[in-house]
């Protein structure tokens, strides 16, 4: 392979891992919090909190970094029968999707799974508003148990459910409980995925952290292929152009990567 053509190569790789993005798409009945969920994974305040899918006719999509989040309108309602859901927002097209509830777990969510479960899309179960579990004479612990074993009983096989609150991250439980949503939606996804999720997401634990690392470590070895293969292959009067523009690219690559916006800096 010649200088011009690993150019090419490191190029093309960086230009297409740019250029598309992880796709995420939360559903579930209004009120359960999936816009409060989109905010919690990326650490930013990204989706608007308070409104409501159930009259929504267009999915709502939220760009972040190399995510896009797709909070769908619901399923199997008046406006959008079961086929013809299927049919306007082709799942086959999204990577991932979170089943966020708050209640119990409404035969509409339970039919929409098991579709997609059909089509062969991941699936992970949210019990979002995890604070407000709560029956007197039962532990928190006996709670959870049931939903799941609710969720088991309404979808027809064994799926983790993940309990969160999006109002209270400060307790140590709090933030274990995030992370584990963080790693079953990063151990969900293809090695390429993983890397765009990881890069994107905010880190609840020093694992996500380090995964960030080895995340941005891969990055600068892209890059700096890019700027040697550049030096050697000479462009008289542009080469320190070119090296400075492909070091200040990487250099905002790793700072979204770590959420370090102007601001916090």
């Amino acid at each position: 392979m010649s200088i011009q053509d690993e150019i090419e190569r490191l190029r093309k790789e960086i230009e297409e891992d740019q250029n598309s993005k992880l796709k995420i798409a939360l559903f579930g009945q209004p009120g359960a919090g999936k816009s409060s969920l989109i905010n919690l994974i990326v650490g930013e305040d990204v989706a608007v909190t308070g409104a409501t899918t159930d009259v929504t006719v267009e999915a709502k999509l939220i760009e972040y970094e190399d995510l896009l989040l797709v909070d769908l309108p619901g399923y199997g309602t008046s406006k959008f029968p079961p086929n013809q859901w299927m049919q306007v927002f082709k799942p086959e097209e999204l990577d991932l999707f979170l089943c966020v509830f708050s209640g119990k777990l409404h035969e509409a969510d339970s039919a929409f799974f098991k579709q997609l479960k059909e089509k062969g899309r991941v699936c992970l179960f949210v019990r979002n508003k995890r604070d407000e579990i709560w029956q007197k004479g039962k532990t928190i612990e006996e709670l959870e148990a049931d939903i799941v074993s609710d969720v088991h009983k309404h979808v027809g096989s064994r799926e983790n459910v993940y309990f969160v609150s999006c109002r209270n991250t400060e307790s140590e439980e709090d933030r274990r409980r995030v992370a584990a949503l963080v790693d079953g939606i990063y151990n969900s996804l293809g090695p390429a995925k993983k890397d765009k999720y990881m890069r994107a997401a905010k880190a609840y634990s020093q694992k996500h952290l380090e995964a960030k690392r080895e995340v941005c470590e891969k990055m600068v070895y892209k890059y700096a292929g890019l700027a040697a293969a550049n030096a050697i292959n000479i462009i008289p009067g542009l080469n320190v152009g070119v090296d400075l523009a492909i070091v200040m690219k990487l250099f905002a690559e790793i700072r979204k990567s770590y959420g370090l916006s102007d601001q916090k800096i």
